[in-house]
């Protein structure tokens, strides 16, 4: 019995896209399914498993470019054959499950955690955690990138409060407002990247932490002082102004004056850059 076209085109599809390629997806399959399948692809003997593998190929480095495209970091520090070989192990590990490739990458940090040091050069370390920081990131972009917009509070919005408003404001980050701790200088490698330099033989060491969002139609990356990075976290955590204050004045030497008075210009300068960054939603509605 022939196959119909939707079972041709199943199986073509499952020829194509099988982790270990065409020759092992026939081999699989049950006797009268191979049958089925050689029927339609094997007219010409192997040459017709050879056309498929023609196809099987392209899907690869399509998967490939992709995640080279989502991971510019790590496939540039990791060079092209061992970023081929880190890609084709994803691969296999998580195949392609929809038709939209944008999130194909999604599992990459998990990955990485859970692998063995895959280097087998004794003059380069490579430290899975330190990339799987790097994926975070780089997961992150992309995602800010595709998110759905979200309106952005006006600084004048700020200006026309109350003073007696001021401690319970609460100013809640948007979705695309991310704050990381890598344990690597992701700054650094990146503008080694974009400078076209070469990369160093090891991850430097981490700066501290690192903002990222998204402003407009771009995705923007800054590191943070250890103040401000807390009281990010603490406002996206949905902490009121006064709780931001409050978390401000535990961070600081016990020498420095804590006085509301003292700490409410500093976060203020806090609030208006990241309004400015457009990083804070519009939802003053309960002060309007």
């Amino acid at each position: 019995m022939s196959a119909s076209l939707d079972e041709l085109q199943a199986s073509f599809w499952a020829a194509v896209t099988w982790p270990t390629g065409v020759a092992d997806y026939r081999a699989q399959l049950e006797p009268e399914a191979r049958a089925r399948f050689d029927a339609a692809f094997r007219q010409r003997g192997d040459a017709g498993l050879e056309r498929l593998e023609v196809y099987a190929d392209a899907y690869f480095w399509r998967l490939h470019g992709v995640l080279a495209e989502n991971h510019p970091v790590i496939a540039w520090w990791l060079g092209s054959v061992r970023f081929r070989n880190l890609a084709t192990d994803y691969v296999l590990a998580h195949p392609s499950t929809a038709a939209d490739l944008r999130r194909f990458s999604a599992s990459m940090p998990a990955f990485l955690r859970a692998r063995a040091d895959p280097d087998t050069d004794p003059d380069i370390d490579i430290d899975t955690d330190a990339l799987a920081d790097i994926a975070d990131i780089e997961v992150a972009v992309g995602d800010f990138l595709h998110a759905p917009a979200q309106p952005s509070l006006d600084a004048r919005a700020l200006a026309r409060l109350a003073p007696a408003d001021w401690p319970a404001l609460r100013l809640r980050p948007k979705a695309t407002v991310a704050l990381f701790a890598p344990r690597v200088d992701y700054l650094s490698l990146d503008a080694a990247r974009r400078a076209g330099s070469s990369p160093p033989p090891r991850l430097p060491a981490p700066r501290g932490a690192l903002l990222v969002w998204r402003k407009g139609h771009a995705v923007l990356r800054r590191p943070l002082d250890p103040a401000e990075a807390g009281a990010l976290g603490t406002a996206m955590a949905g902490a009121t102004f006064l709780e931001l204050c409050e978390a401000t004045a535990a961070s600081l030497d016990p020498g420095l004056d804590q006085s509301l008075d003292a700490l409410a210009p500093r976060v203020a300068g806090w609030l208006r850059r990241w309004v400015d960054d457009e990083m804070i939603v519009d939802d003053l509605a309960p002060f309007a």
